[in-house]
């Protein structure tokens, strides 16, 4: 339904969500064990598929730590310092590099709360990549996300390294 879809990418309702989010304590992430238990955390029942994303998304964005090199290494911490006790928990079946698990993380936090979503690895280029370069590998991550039927990019190491909470989402059906 185009009315469905164009109501998805106007929504700007998200101040009380965010604030949530901003909001939780260390205690209450301390008693985090599981994707489950965050996700039921960060979105308390009630909240539709889009709200729950954002909710995630806001999180997520605002908790990773950015690493001062490359996003393509290994071995580097995923959260923020205070968040190493719950990123012990969460992260041990997430491979990849910063930016795979970066993108592995927020996929796993929605498909916790039983939304569907596919981590993506792929090729992107940004300010510097002159016309008609080419990538030799991979050098970023996304989440594909299905909501309200349909799919959805979802760009959150994007958000994190370049524009901290912003909202970073495409429809499928315009790429």
């Amino acid at each position: 339904d185009p009315n469905e879809f164009k109501a998805i990418l106007e929504r700007k309702d998200f101040r009380d969500i965010d604030d949530y989010v901003e909001k939780l304590s260390t205690s209450e992430l301390a008693a985090v064990s599981t994707f489950e238990e965050l996700f039921q955390l960060l979105c308390p029942s009630g909240k539709d598929e889009v709200a729950s994303v954002r909710a995630c998304f806001k999180w997520v964005a605002g908790n990773i730590a950015v690493p001062s090199g490359s996003v393509w290494v290994t071995g580097i911490p995923i959260l923020k310092a205070g968040l190493r006790g719950l990123e012990a928990k969460l992260m041990e079946a997430i491979e990849g590099c910063w930016v795979e698990k970066a993108a592995g993380f927020l996929c796993a936090l929605v498909e916790a709360g039983g939304i569907q979503a596919q981590r993506i690895v792929g090729y992107g280029k940004w300010d510097g990549f002159d016309p008609g370069s080419v990538c030799q590998t991979p050098n970023h991550s996304w989440v594909a996300l299905r909501i309200q039927g349909m799919w959805w990019l979802l760009d959150c190491v994007l958000a994190v390294r370049d524009q901290p909470h912003s909202f970073h989402v495409r429809s499928m059906a315009a790429v």
